[in-house]
């Protein structure tokens, strides 16, 4: 359809245009996001307080605006 050919073609751009060090920024940060995730999960080891969950849940949005910050300026 004419939506999907537009989005594939946001998409392809998108991605050729990060360059590798932003490549290797996203991918860093995306792993530390991955961690703090499984910090929250069911399989975590211990539970953490409520306070410090909130603010643990903070600094990974913080992580993922880093993200979109470093995929929007390529």
């Amino acid at each position: 359809s004419r939506r999907a050919l537009f989005f594939y073609n946001i998409s392809s751009k998108f991605t050729l245009n990060i360059n590798m060090e932003n490549k290797s920024k996203i991918i860093e940060s995306a792993e530390e996001l991955k961690k703090g995730l499984d910090l929250l999960s069911r399989e975590r080891k211990v539970v953490m307080p409520h306070n410090k969950a909130f603010d643990h849940v903070d600094q990974l949005k913080e992580k993922i605006d880093e993200i979109i910050n470093l995929a929007e300026t390529g």
